[in-house]
């Protein structure tokens, strides 16, 4: 089984992560993580993106006011 790694990001921090990350956006106080892929056409969670398809992680805010971001996106760590 994969261990995942996380990280908890506060609303200073997450508004820094989405200007620094690629491919990274707000949809209200939803973080959208977007990856390329020419499979995401026919995914759940695909989106066609700037001219191409990929798959999109919605990542919310949890109770605390924090963001769980996994470590595996963008510039984490």
């Amino acid at each position: 089984m994969a261990e995942y790694k996380f990280r908890m990001l506060n609303l200073n921090q997450a508004e820094k992560f989405v200007r620094t990350t690629p491919n990274t956006w707000w949809e209200n106080y939803d973080m959208i993580v977007w990856t390329p892929t020419h499979t995401g056409w026919s995914k759940k969670n695909g989106r066609f993106h700037n001219g191409q398809w990929g798959t999109a992680k919605r990542i919310v805010v949890n109770n605390d006011g924090l963001w769980k971001v996994p470590t595996s996106v963008g510039n984490i760590k």
